[in-house]
C-alpha cells in the first residue's frame, strides 16, 4: 500500500478488554516511520455508556486522523483531526408533597408533581493543517518575547501579580507558594 509518494505497511490495532480505541497505523516500508494513524472507539466503549436513575451520559463517537509528512530533516505532523460526539441526558421525575396539620379525618395534602426531560448532544471536530513550517532560533524567539507577555519568575505569592485582573479568589495553596531556590 502507498501513502503519499511512499510504501507503507498497514498494521490493524484493537486496544485490549479495557483499551478504548481500534483502527489502522501506515509505517513506511523504508524507514519504519509513522505515516498515518486512524483511529475510533471500540463499540464496547461505545455501547458502555452511564444510564443510572434517569441521568445518562454516552460517548458515541471519538474517531481521529494523523498523517505525517517527509522532509529534508525528517517526518513532521501535516494535518491532524479528532472528532468527538458525546449525549447526555436527565429524564426524571419530581414530586413535592405537604400535608397540613388538621384532624384526623380531614387531612389536606398539596403536591405538585413535574416530569423532566433534558436530552443533549454535543459534537466537536478539530482540525489542524500544517502550511507553513520555519526553523527557529535564539534570536527570533527572542524578537517573539520582546513583542508579546515577558514570563515573570514568581518567587513567592503577593497581591501585586493580580492587579489589573478580574480573577477568582487565589487558593489557599497559590497564596502559601514559596519557590525552592537552590535545592
Amino acid at each position: 500500500m502507498a501513502v503519499g509518494d511512499e510504501d507503507a505497511y498497514a498494521i490493524h490495532f484493537t486496544g485490549k478488554s479495557r483499551g478504548d480505541f481500534q483502527g489502522m497505523i501506515y509505517i513506511s516500508a523504508e524507514s519504519f516511520a509513522i505515516l498515518r494513524i486512524e483511529y475510533s472507539l471500540k463499540q464496547s466503549k461505545i455501547d458502555n455508556g452511564i444510564d443510572l436513575l434517569g441521568i445518562s451520559y454516552n460517548q458515541e463517537k471519538d474517531d481521529g486522523l494523523i498523517l505525517y509528512e517527509k522532509d529534508k530533516a525528517g517526518y513532521f505532523l501535516k494535518y491532524s483531526m479528532k472528532s468527538t460526539s458525546i449525549k447526555y441526558g436527565l429524564d426524571r421525575p419530581f414530586e413535592v408533597i405537604r400535608k397540613e396539620k388538621r384532624p384526623i379525618l380531614n387531612k389536606k395534602i398539596n403536591e405538585a408533581a413535574l416530569q423532566m426531560n433534558i436530552q443533549g448532544r454535543q459534537e466537536d471536530t478539530q482540525e489542524t493543517l500544517v502550511v507553513f513550517r520555519e526553523k527557529s532560533d535564539d534570536e527570533k524567539f527572542k524578537k517573539i518575547l520582546e513583542k508579546g507577555a515577558k514570563p515573570e519568575n514568581i518567587t513567592s505569592y503577593s497581591d501585586s501579580i493580580w492587579k489589573g485582573y478580574s480573577i477568582i479568589e487565589p487558593t489557599r495553596q497559590m497564596k502559601e507558594y514559596r519557590a525552592k531556590i537552590g535545592n
